[in-house]
């Protein structure tokens, strides 16, 4: 990820990060890494998908 890519601040329940961070740790990953990870896989799985060149869905 670049500078240029948004940032934001999320608010997530402890739990919830809690056991974000420990899928990341067991896959190798970044907290951010995972989180994109399953985002993407997200919109993979409801059959949308995101256009590279315009950040747009399809």
């Amino acid at each position: 990820m670049s500078r240029q890519d948004a940032q934001f601040k999320l608010r997530l329940p402890a739990s919830l990060r809690n056991q974000l961070e420990q899928a990341a740790k067991a896959a190798r990953r970044s907290l951010n890494a995972e989180l994109l990870f399953r985002l993407e896989a997200s919109f993979e799985q409801s059959g949308t998908s995101l256009n590279p060149r315009s950040g747009q869905h399809e």
